[in-house]
Formats: C-alpha cells, sequence, structure tokens
C-alpha cells in the first residue's frame, strides 16, 4: 500500500452534473437549465457557456460577483480569482452553477494522500499553495456511504471501507485515500504505506522456517476492542464443525477475574463478536511453510471502557506444528499448533497483553 497523487488534465470546463430549473404552465412550461454544475477558470479565461432554455429569446436575469466572472449568457470569463454562484432565473424558474476563478500556472499539493478514520471521526484535507491553504477547491467524494466530505474539505467517515476523496482546481485533480477503520474484509486501514499505525504487531515465527508466521495488533476503543493481523502457514481448514479446528486467530479477553474467549473463523460465526477471516494462496509462496495467506479482524463489544484492557492471542490450524521459542529467562524450543508469543499464553490470566487505544504493549505504559 503506497502514498499516491493522482493528476488528470481535465477541460477548464469540466461538467458534473445538470443543474435546472422547470415552471409548469401547460404547453407554456418554461425549462432553464446549465449543462455544468461547476466551472473552473483561469483569469482573463474564456469558454462558451450558454444557458439552455426553451423559449425564444427570454428575458433571463444574472446574477453573480462581478469582480469574479463576466457572463452573457453565450460566454463566461474570468475576471478575478475567487469563487462565485453564477444564477439564471426567469418568472419563478432558475438554476445556478458553481464558477471558481484560480490564477495561471499554480502549484497545489494535497495536504494528505491517505486518511485513515473511524465511523464518525472528521478530518480536514486541504490544498496547499506556498504554504498555505488554497480556498477554490470542489471537493467530492467517490463512495459517500463510506466517507464525505464538504465544501471546506472535512472528511466524515461514515462506514467500515476504502473511497477516494478527490478535489478539483484549476484543471486538476488531487486525490486523498480514506480507509475508515472497521471490519470490512481488509485490514489495509491499520495501515499507512507498510507502516502499522496503532504500534507494535506482536506474533509467533517458525525457529526452523522462517517465512511461516503471523503478526497481529489491537487497538481499544470506546465501543469495543478491535484486533487485525496476518499469518503465513503451510495448511489450512475449514471442514471442521468445531472452531478450534479450523485455520483461526484465537482472542482470549481478561474480565473482571474471568478469561472470555472469542475468535475469528473463515467458516464459523463467532456469537458476540464481529469477525472477518480470508485465507488464499500465497502466490509468492517461497516454500511448503508459506502456501497460504490469511488475513483475520475481530470486533468485541465491550460495555465498560478503561484506558487499558487486558488480552491475549493465538492463531491456530489444527494440525499445523510450528517450532517457536518460549520460556523468558530460560528459553527453550517447543513444537505446538496453538503459536502464542512468548510470556502472553492465551489461558494464563499472568501473561497477557495490555491494550490501549494505539496499540498492544508488553508491559503497562509508565
Amino acid at each position: 500500500m503506497n502514498r499516491f497523487r493522482s493528476f488528470l488534465i481535465l477541460p477548464l470546463c469540466f461538467p458534473f452534473l445538470i443543474s435546472c430549473g422547470k415552471k409548469q404552465n401547460g404547453t407554456n412550461s418554461i425549462e432553464l437549465s446549465f449543462l455544468e454544475e461547476t466551472v473552473f477558470l483561469g483569469v482573463d479565461e474564456e469558454c462558451d457557456f450558454k444557458i439552455q432554455c426553451n423559449k425564444e429569446a427570454p428575458q433571463i436575469n444574472y446574477e453573480y460577483n462581478k469582480s469574479i466572472i463576466f457572463y452573457d449568457g453565450n460566454m463566461i470569463k474570468g475576471v478575478g480569482e475567487g469563487y462565485t454562484e453564477l444564477k439564471a432565473s426567469i418568472d419563478n424558474v432558475s438554476c445556478s452553477c458553481n464558477v471558481y476563478v484560480t490564477l495561471d500556472d499554480i502549484e497545489l499539493r494535497i495536504s494528505d494522500e491517505e486518511l485513515n478514520l473511524d465511523v464518525g471521526e472528521e478530518e480536514n484535507i486541504s490544498l496547499i499553495y506556498k504554504q498555505s491553504t488554497y480556498p477554490y477547491v470542489y471537493w467530492m467524494s467517490e463512495n459517500e456511504d463510506i466517507a464525505s466530505v464538504n465544501d471546506d474539505g472535512y472528511v466524515l467517515g461514515v462506514a467500515p471501507g476504502t473511497t477516494n476523496i478527490i478535489g478539483y482546481s484549476h484543471g486538476e485533480t488531487y486525490v486523498c485515500k480514506v480507509d475508515v477503520f472497521g471490519v470490512d474484509n481488509s485490514i489495509d486501514d491499520w495501515f499507512i504505506g507498510d507502516e502499522s499505525i496503532y504500534g507494535q504487531g506482536f506474533g509467533q515465527k517458525d525457529v526452523s522456517h522462517p517465512e511461516r508466521y503471523y503478526l497481529a495488533w489491537g487497538r481499544l476503543k470506546r465501543e469495543g476492542i478491535y484486533l487485525a493481523g496476518y499469518c503465513y502457514h503451510s495448511t489450512y481448514s475449514d471442514s471442521l464443525t468445531y472452531w478450534w479446528g479450523n485455520t483461526n486467530f484465537e482472542v482470549k479477553l481478561l474480565v473482571g477475574s474471568n478469561i472470555v474467549t472469542y475468535f475469528a473463523s473463515e467458516n464459523i460465526i463467532c456469537p458476540d463478536a464481529t469477525t472477518y477471516m480470508k485465507t488464499t494462496i500465497n502466490n509468492q509462496s517461497t516454500s511448503d511453510y508459506d502456501k497460504y495467506y490469511s488475513q483475520f479482524e475481530i470486533f468485541i463489544p465491550y460495555d465498560s471502557y478503561f484506558e487499558m484492557q487486558r488480552i491475549s492471542f493465538a492463531f491456530k490450524t489444527e494440525g499445523e506444528k510450528m517450532s517457536f521459542v518460549v520460556g523468558g529467562d530460560s528459553p527453550t524450543i517447543i513444537e505446538d499448533d496453538w503459536w502464542w508469543i512468548d510470556l502472553h499464553y492465551p489461558t494464563n490470566a499472568d501473561e497477557m497483553f495490555y491494550l490501549y487505544a494505539d496499540g498492544l504493549y508488553e508491559v503497562p505504559k509508565p
């Protein structure tokens, strides 16, 4: 997953939507429309921009900021840098479009090429010109069901998923990729580029075959607990009727003095949790020990919010034993098909991780 910037040279009169008005009056109905909802121009730049009306030579009234543009019903011209609404009306029928006039040969950059948001979280993006925010931008979302954006560039996470926020200015496009955090069949929202957002990942690696391993990350939110990760492994099982016999990611949560178990498995639903697991053939496999690649996510609703929560986890495919080191000050190599992290054994309350909003910690934060 790489940071990126996208530029697309567009016609300076860039069409978005049709803006129109209509008045019904028998056979004398009036229809009035612009064919573009948004127009970008340079200062002193002209382009054809005719008003569409089904009446011959009607008396149409135009309203706009004359310091920004000039318009005569056929041609639009940029006068000065800025924004204005061009409104046309006749009787009770009206239509309008947005007009942005920008400087020629202006160099702009987008403030963020990737954003990670929670559902309900809002963050501002902008175009930058000479270290300052450039105001003349038209913002839109490719999928408003995932993330929306307003005219000022404030992006709101709506639902888990990935979409692009696009800014249009002066004939170019600027793209910000937005991942909205949640269990959404992808773990991309845990990363920016190749860097984890939520601290260090923990997992276990095969001593004899290091290409076989898994890593997991976690974070604590007011609505509950999120964990996600991936694993490279040699076998895969999805046919057994009990979840611990399938390829799975097991999570144990310390609630009071009780340890409660949750899991993510591809073919069995975990009660009281939202989970995702998908296993595919690893096309970049280098040996028999990394033939499969699994991604997993799990959300555990949690009513009581604290700054920190105790948690542990392991990865398992029944019968796929892996050699790994345990033992702390007296390390030893064991072989097991439950791959737990040394000193954080899932069934031992004294050996659990400490989960905070920004990730997992082996010991409590100072």
